[in-house]
């Protein structure tokens, strides 16, 4: 897909626009090689399963949190009964 494919909704104005400033723009100066790389490595961090860490983290927060709501609603019971 061209760069033109992606402007055709735009304004004849918006695409003269944006042709001056992508000319201002430097050139990818990334070799193939390390662009490659550097893709593929997104990728694979991408698609790979967060860390354990990461998963059970929110479990032990929100199990806190539920206990102490649990609790204070037991002592408000208590007061008012």
């Amino acid at each position: 897909m061209s760069r033109d494919d992606d402007l055709r909704d735009l304004a004849d104005d918006d695409v003269r626009a944006l042709r001056e400033l992508a000319g201002g723009l430097p050139i990818d100066d990334v070799a193939d090689a390390d662009a490659s790389r550097i893709a593929r490595e997104a990728r694979m961090h991408q698609t790979a399963a967060p860390p354990l860490a990461r998963v059970l983290e929110p479990i032990a927060v929100a199990l806190c949190a539920t206990s102490v709501m649990g609790w204070a609603l037991i002592k408000v019971l208590e007061v008012f009964s």
